[in-house]
C-alpha cells in the first residue's frame, strides 16, 4: 500500500530547515504536485494563435491591461524585447496571451522566456483591490499549466520559431525547463497588501516557491505617467 499524500507531506515537513516556517513548504509541496497533475489532462489549446501580433493593439482601458501593454512596447522597442529583473532577463513574447478556447477572458497578462527555454507567466496587479496575491498565484498557475501541457506547448514552440530573431542568450522554449509565475504588483498594490493581515509571510513563501520548478517569484513595478510599468524600475519584492 502506497503512502497517502498526508504522510507524504508530513514527512516532508519533517525535514530539517532551520527557522524556516512549515506552511510555505507545504503549500509549495502542494501547488506543485496539483500543477503537474493539471498537466497531464488533454488541455490543448485549439484556438487561434497564442502569440498574437499586437503591435496595432489600442490603448487599453483597464489599468493592468494599460501597465502592461506600455511594458511590452518600451521593452519591444528599446530593450531588443528583454525585461529585466535584478540579475533575470526575460525575453517578452507576447501580452493577453489566450490560452483556454472555450474562455475567452482568460488570457495571461504578459508571457515571457528564461534564457534556459523557460515559460514565465506574469500576472500584473495595479490595482489596491484586485486580490491578493496568492489569488493572483493560482491564476498564473491556471494558465502557465495550460501553456505547458504538451498539445500547447508543441504549438508554442512551432509560433516562437516564426517570431522575428530577438535578443541574444535565449534558447528556444523547452518543456523540461524550469519554468516560472511571477506577480507583478506596483508598488501601491504592495503596500496596500504589506499593510494588512492577508499580506503576511509572502517572504518566507518566496522564499521557499522561489526554487525548483514551477518557481513562484513577486516582483515589485513603479507605474508611469503613461499608465505604464516602467521597464528600469521593476525590481524583485522585498530587494529595495
Amino acid at each position: 500500500m502506497a503512502d497517502s499524500s498526508f504522510r507524504q507531506w508530513m514527512e516532508l515537513l519533517q525535514e530539517s530547515r532551520g527557522d524556516t516556517p512549515e506552511w510555505p513548504v507545504l503549500l509549495t509541496a502542494m501547488l506543485r504536485r496539483q500543477f503537474d497533475s493539471e498537466r497531464t489532462e488533454d488541455r490543448t489549446y485549439k484556438g487561434g494563435p497564442l502569440l498574437i501580433d499586437r503591435a496595432g493593439h489600442p490603448e487599453a482601458s483597464r489599468p493592468e491591461a494599460r501597465a502592461v501593454y506600455g511594458l511590452f512596447k518600451q521593452c519591444q522597442e528599446e530593450y531588443a524585447g528583454v525585461l529585466q529583473i535584478g540579475g533575470d532577463r526575460y525575453r517578452l513574447l507576447g501580452f493577453n496571451v489566450p490560452n483556454q478556447e472555450k474562455q475567452r477572458g482568460r488570457c495571461a497578462d504578459l508571457l515571457g522566456i528564461t534564457p534556459s527555454g523557460g515559460l514565465a507567466v506574469f500576472e500584473a496587479k495595479v490595482q489596491t483591490g484586485a486580490g491578493y496575491p496568492l489569488t493572483a498565484v493560482m491564476e498564473a498557475l491556471d494558465y502557465l499549466s495550460s501553456l505547458t501541457c504538451s498539445g500547447t506547448f508543441a504549438r508554442l514552440y512551432e509560433e516562437y520559431g516564426a517570431l522575428p530573431a530577438g535578443a541574444d542568450g535565449f534558447s528556444p522554449p523547452d518543456l523540461a525547463a524550469r519554468h516560472e509565475v511571477v506577480v507583478l504588483g506596483a508598488a501601491a498594490y504592495w503596500n496596500t497588501v504589506g499593510n494588512s493581515g492577508c499580506g503576511t509571510g509572502w517572504d518566507s513563501f518566496a522564499a521557499v516557491a522561489g526554487h525548483g520548478s514551477p518557481a513562484v517569484r513577486f516582483a515589485r513595478a513603479i507605474v508611469g505617467e503613461d499608465g505604464a510599468f516602467v521597464p528600469d524600475a521593476v525590481t524583485w519584492h522585498g530587494s529595495e
